[in-house]
């Protein structure tokens, strides 16, 4: 005959289970709360006139037209590095 498990084992056993338990339910949460199947619109954030992030696009109608000539962009002249040489005196 087999002896009965001890009060420890039964006691790891109680833990084991426990842990499943509660992995399961955190398991059925995530897949609850999941939003990979969101539609894409739902997804999407704009920026308003403001810099602001909103849901809503942007109304098309108060677009301002920008002049593409008055925009600069370029980078700053480097300047070159001029080497140093030290001349021993003796």
């Amino acid at each position: 005959m087999a002896k009965p498990p001890s009060s420890s084992k039964r006691d790891n056993e109680k833990k084991r289970q426990s842990k499943l338990q509660e992995k399961q339910k955190r398991k059925e949460e995530r897949k609850k709360n999941n939003n990979k199947g969101a539609a894409l619109e739902e997804m999407f954030v704009y920026v308003d006139e403001n810099g602001m992030l909103t849901s809503t696009p942007p109304d098309l109608k108060k677009k301002e037209q920008i002049d593409l000539e008055s925009i600069v962009i370029s980078t700053p002249k480097r300047r070159k590095k001029r080497k140093i040489r030290f001349i021993k005196d003796g």
